[in-house]
């Protein structure tokens, strides 16, 4: 099984590789991993809570998260927990159709099946309707392209176990779907076969650099945005479909920086792939001192939650904003491994296959961080972005030394087929939308685990709570409507009274 595994996964990427490294290191770093991970999330419970402490806790500041929101992630009501509610609003939504309930919160491998069918025939559908605008490459626009979604895109796809599974979809085996290599020989050398990493010095006009990097370091949090393509003007420029009324400001902003880096040499690295481009992820982290990035490889966040499929992006891009000199710190390199996805089958998602050494001075994000070939790096530069396939597996090193009043401001960016895009799309990564959906899967995971009587319990008094914060609001409303209209009758006696 690993040596067909790694023959498909050779013919989907072009690259070689052989089955031994898929295995690499698995079976001695699992339990090793296990244990670590207990360590480590008993350690994240302790320093939140100051001790151990149930998970009926972290449901309740969970509940509390969620009922100061709306559905769409922005502030005020919380009437999704109504007494009549039967689905959650966020995840009976969208092109796959399926809910997803305290009572069963593991999607089996049938239904996420049937979601990525589902959605891969709206993928289809939107790209019969597409319109591109390109005076570039207006021959590719007509088609679906070279590499249309698969109609089950679950059976088409590779197994992968990167010891990581989704909570909404626990129950399937992990299975990745690649992308094409990149049409351009910059980024994908030797016909295809190849990989490269792409340095871009000046990446984005100044002002809009330094505007970019305020705006994060005031925004209080990450930021994310979904921009769908458009086509090119006949200008060259980048055309992108109107930003929504969820996050305007948000979408704006993330919308300028993409025209902006297609301007300046990053659309010529891109054009060649315009017809297999539906849209362009586009965040932003914030960081400092002490902080890394854990080795990963990029992919469709909520993709991979409904259909259980690790789907890559086309491209990736990471944008480096914070105004420093190569003096003023330490650490923080960016990295990216040009083996692709035959170095992440064998490392896993942040290095749960294969541990980096407990080296506390040095804190190297995987085993072989310096030593393998396969390496590219980028030392953090102001204004710099880096490109790439979107299957490299990348990280970044311990920030050891960081001015405490200039925080880190990193933007990736990651363009998105149809298939995956569709989805993306209604929940950008990083939006409000997004951590809102990331909480209720968490509450979804903790409630699922909880015994009947006490989830009943639980829902009980949160509705009844419910209702005496409406009541008391109504209250509220009528003592406020009772005394103005009290003060108008003592206004109007006033003006009728003789003087």
């Amino acid at each position: 099984a690993e040596e067909e595994a790694a023959a498909a996964l050779a013919r989907a990427t072009g690259t070689l590789y052989s089955a031994e490294s898929l295995g690499a290191a698995r079976a001695a770093a699992l339990h090793a991993d296990a244990e670590r991970q207990i360590a480590k999330a008993k350690k994240k419970k302790g320093e939140r809570r100051g001790g151990g402490v149930a998970d009926a806790s972290l449901v309740d500041d969970l509940f509390g998260d969620l009922c100061l929101a709306s559905p769409g992630g922005g502030g005020g009501g919380g009437d999704w927990l109504d007494d009549d509610d039967e689905e959650d609003p966020f995840w009976s939504s969208g092109p796959s159709g399926g809910s997803s309930s305290a009572a069963s919160a593991a999607t089996t491998s049938s239904s996420a099946s049937a979601a990525a069918t589902s959605i891969s025939t709206a993928a289809r559908r939107f790209l019969e309707r597409r319109q591109l605008l390109s005076p570039v490459h207006p021959e590719r626009l007509a088609a679906v392209g070279d590499a249309p979604p698969p109609d089950d895109p679950y059976q088409a796809a590779i197994p992968l176990d990167d010891g990581f599974r989704p909570p909404t979809c626990s129950c399937v085996a992990p299975r990745v779907l690649p992308q094409p290599p990149p049409r351009s020989e910059r980024l994908a050398p030797r016909g295809g076969r190849g990989r490269e990493l792409v340095r871009l010095d000046d990446a984005l006009e100044a002002a809009l650099a330094v505007e970019a990097y305020t705006f994060s370091c005031q925004h209080g949090g990450p930021w994310g945005a979904y921009c769908r393509l458009e086509g090119i003007a006949n200008d060259g420029t980048l055309q992108l479909a109107s930003p929504s009324d969820e996050e305007p400001v948000v979408e704006r902003l993330a919308a300028r920086l993409l025209c902006s880096l297609w301007a300046r040499g990053v659309g010529e690295l891109l054009a060649p792939d315009l017809d297999r481009i539906h849209g362009f992820s586009v965040w932003s982290v914030v960081g400092g001192e002490g902080a890394a990035t854990e080795y990963h490889v990029d992919y469709a966040e909520m993709y991979r939650r409904r259909t259980g499929l690790l789907r890559p992006p086309l491209h990736a891009l990471t944008l480096q904003l914070s105004p420093l000199g190569p003096a003023d710190f330490e650490g923080g390199t960016f990295g990216a491994h040009l083996s692709g996805l035959q170095h992440y089958a064998a490392h896993g998602y942040k290095c749960r296959l294969a541990l980096p050494p407990a080296d506390e001075a040095s804190k190297l994000p995987t085993p072989d961080w310096g030593r393998d070939g396969g390496w590219r790096y980028a030392p953090y530069a102001f204004n710099q972005a880096t490109l790439s396939a979107g299957d490299l597996p990348h990280a970044a090193s311990y920030v050891h030394r960081w001015p405490a009043d200039t925080p880190r401001v990193v933007v990736g960016v990651n363009t998105f087929g149809p298939l995956e895009g569709v989805v993306e799309e209604e929940t950008p990564q990083h939006s409000a939308r997004f951590r809102r959906a990331l909480r209720l899967s968490t509450l979804e995971g903790l409630l699922s685990k909880m015994p009947r009587k006490e989830l009943e319990r639980l829902v009980k008094a949160k509705l009844d709570t419910k209702r005496q914060q409406r009541a008391a609001a109504a209250a509220a409303d009528d003592a406020a409507g009772a005394a103005e209209a009290g003060g108008g009758a003592q206004r109007q006696e006033r003006r009728t009274l003789p003087l």
